[in-house]
Parts: C-alpha cells; structure tokens; sequence
C-alpha cells in the first residue's frame, strides 16, 4: 500500500499538465528531499522530466536535474553490461527475455 505522499508523488512524476502540476505543488509542500524513501526517490527522475514538459521552475530542479543526469549514466553502464551478456549468450544459442525495468527501458522510455 503506497502512503499519501507517494501517491502524491507518483501523479506528479506521470500525470501531463495540471494534474500532475496540482499533485506536484502538494507534494512538494511536505516533501524532505533529505529523508526521502528509496522508492520515491527512484521517481525523482521521472519527476524531473515531467516537471520540466510542464514548464516548472523551482529551486529543487538542478538537484533533480544531477539525479537524472545521474541515473541516466548508471542505466547506460547497466545496458552495456546487459548488451555484452545478451551476445555471450547468443553465442551458446541461449534467447534471453528480458522484464521489469530492462523490457520497459527498451519499449518505453526515450
């Protein structure tokens, strides 16, 4: 069961224009960036880019703007690992399938 902040956070990381504007100025009303959880805090990301399509200014967005930075360097480390594991497996003509964050990177995310 998710608590009311991270419901809260969570529309504000996918929700488009107002809504999500809406549910971001209440969570950012009680939100410690220095106390966060582990998974709100793997949403800031997330948070960061949709904040940023809604054309958000705020003192908080240069931080979420290095933790994306941040993430976006460690998941191109990751898809590299993965890659270089993907065609030593093929090579044993073993098929990987991939799920979770890896087939929805692949499928999804820009």
């Amino acid at each position: 069961m998710l608590a009311p902040d991270q419901v809260l956070l969570l529309r504000a990381a996918l929700l488009p224009a107002e809504p999500g504007i809406a549910a971001w100025r209440e969570w950012r009303a009680t939100a410690d960036l220095d106390t966060i959880d582990r998974g709100s805090a793997r949403l800031l990301p997330l948070l960061w880019f949709n904040l940023l399509a809604n054309g958000i200014d705020d003192p908080w967005m240069p931080r979420f703007k290095g933790i994306y930075r941040h993430t976006w360097f460690g998941n191109q480390v990751w898809m590299r690992r993965v890659r270089h594991i993907e065609a030593t497996l093929a090579t044993q003509g073993v098929s990987p399938i991939a799920l979770k964050g890896l087939a929805l990177a692949n499928a999804y995310y820009e």
